[in-house]
Formats: C-alpha cells, sequence, structure tokens
C-alpha cells in the first residue's frame, strides 16, 4: 500500500512514463502484445493494444505494482 502522498505521486508518474514509452515501442514495431520488465519491481511487465483504436493495457505480475488502462 501506498503510505504517504510523495509515494503515491511517484508512482503515478513512473506508471505513466514506463506506459507511454511501452506503447510507443509497441506502436513503433506493429506489436499488439508485448513484455517486458517492470521498472519498480523488476517482475514482468504485460501490455497490449486492443480494440479498434488501439488502447493500451499494461499490468506488472506483482500485486498492488504498477498498472495502467487507457
Amino acid at each position: 500500500m501506498i503510505e504517504h502522498p510523495d509515494d503515491f505521486m511517484e508512482q503515478a508518474r513512473l506508471t505513466l512514463v514506463t506506459g507511454l514509452k511501452f506503447k510507443q515501442r509497441m506502436k513503433d514495431r506493429g506489436l499488439t502484445v508485448a513484455q517486458s520488465i517492470c521498472p519498480k519491481c523488476g517482475n514482468r511487465l504485460d501490455a497490449a493494444l486492443v480494440g479498434r483504436k488501439g488502447h493500451f493495457h499494461m499490468l506488472c505480475r506483482t500485486l498492488n505494482c504498477l498498472a495502467m488502462m487507457e
């Protein structure tokens, strides 16, 4: 759990920066599904571009770590 407001802001920043970079790399390579290493915990980070508009979904395999849905 996030204990302090600064921790929340840091996690939000890390999630957004990671997600935007990951999405751009996927689009550049023409991928709809990809995996990477989570910059926060080192576990697996799964991502997908879904739907007609290619909305981005990202989820770390570690509970309560990075997650993003566009």
